[in-house]
C-alpha cells in the first residue's frame, strides 16, 4: 500500500469513528441555545471559503453554475433534514432540546461518504467527462456545507418560534402543555 492510500485509509477510519460518535450523539436529545445557533454555519462557511480560495476550481460559467446548483441542492436537502429534527421546549423553564431523526442522520452520513469516496477515487484524475476534479470535489463540499447550513437555519427558525410561543403563553397565563414538540409532521402538543 502506498503512502497516499495509507493516509486516506487512516483519514477514513478517523472519519468513520467521528461519524459513529455523531450517530450516537444524534440519537439523544441535545440542549439548544437559540442565540448561539449562528456560530456553526459561520465556522463552516469560513473554512469552506478558505478551502475554495486556497485551491479554486476553474472559473468557467459551467463550473460556477454547477457550484451554485450544488449549494442550492445542499440547502434544500438541509432544510428537509432540519424538518426531521424534533425540537422540544419545556414551557416552564423554556429549555429547548433537539433530537435528530435516524433518516436525517443517514442523509448526513451519506453525503459524507459520497464526498470522501469521490475524493479518494478521483485523487489521480484531472477531469471526469470534461469536468475538472477540483470542481467536482468543491461541488460536493458545497453540497455538504449547504446541507449543514440549511439544517441549522430550519432548526433555528422553529426553535425561535417555539420559544416565543411558550413565553407568550406563560405571560398570558394560559395553560401550557408540559412539553411542546414540533417536528416534520407539524406542531404537536403533549401534556
Amino acid at each position: 500500500m502506498d503512502r497516499q492510500t495509507t493516509t486516506y485509509l487512516v483519514f477514513f477510519i478517523v472519519i468513520a469513528l467521528l461519524m459513529g460518535l455523531r450517530i450516537w450523539r444524534g440519537s439523544r436529545a441535545r440542549k439548544l441555545q437559540v442565540e448561539r445557533m449562528w456560530i456553526r454555519p459561520v465556522i463552516i462557511l469560513v473554512f469552506l471559503s478558505a478551502s475554495i480560495y486556497g485551491q479554486p476550481p476553474p472559473m468557467t460559467p459551467e463550473v460556477l453554475v454547477g457550484l451554485a446548483v450544488a449549494i442550492g441542492l445542499g440547502l434544500v436537502m438541509g432544510w428537509y433534514r432540519g424538518r426531521m429534527v424534533k425540537v422540544s421546549i419545556d414551557p416552564e423553564t423554556h429549555a429547548l432540546t433537539s433530537k435528530a431523526s435516524p433518516w436525517g442522520i443517514l442523509i448526513f452520513l451519506g453525503l459524507m461518504v459520497v464526498r470522501m469516496g469521490a475524493r479518494f477515487v478521483l485523487r489521480e484524475e484531472h477531469d471526469v467527462a470534461g469536468i475538472p476534479v477540483a470542481a467536482i470535489i468543491d461541488g460536493l463540499t458545497l453540497l455538504y456545507a449547504g446541507n449543514v447550513v440549511g439544517t441549522q437555519v430550519e432548526v433555528w427558525m422553529r426553535a425561535k418560534k417555539l420559544l416565543a410561543d411558550a413565553i407568550a403563553a406563560k405571560a398570558a397565563g394560559r395553560t401550557v402543555p408540559t412539553e411542546v414538540i414540533q417536528d416534520h409532521a407539524g406542531e404537536k402538543a403533549h401534556g
